[in-house]
């Protein structure tokens, strides 16, 4: 596919910031706490979405493309965090970003991802000091 030019690298990141866009878009207009169940249900499935878009991105033994995804995909939500920021200012509303980033850290913490494990939990760490 990426032959064809259907995964290419500004395509990926494209789908992943239209994806984020609308989660987010999505949680920004809840209020209650029964809506803001079903806003969890959007950010962990578009999660998981990611986590097999890095988990099956290349099957050779190197983390180099999973981590070159993965760092596009934090590249888009932390941009799309600093606009809504910067628009938004005290009006900021951090709920849909800070679960998108928690998931997303302990979906690809998990024994599976081995090649990856150590760098997530690396940085984890230091994301929550």
């Amino acid at each position: 596919m990426k032959f064809h030019g259907v995964l290419s690298d500004e395509m990926v990141s494209k789908f992943i910031r239209i994806s984020a866009e609308l989660c987010i878009h999505n949680c920004s207009r809840v209020s209650d706490s029964q809506n803001r169940v079903k806003c969890y249900y959007t950010i962990d499935a578009f999660v998981k979405l990611i986590y097999m878009l890095i988990k099956h991105t290349s099957d050779s033994a190197s983390a180099a493309n999973k981590l070159n995804l993965l760092n596009r995909t934090l590249g888009v939500i932390v941009g799309l965090m600093q606009i809504d920021q910067d628009t938004l200012g005290n009006d900021f509303y951090q709920m849909p970003y800070e679960r998108l980033l928690i998931m997303l850290f302990q979906e690809l913490g998990e024994p599976s991802m081995e090649l990856l494990s150590f760098q997530v939990k690396y940085f984890a760490y230091h994301f929550y000091l």
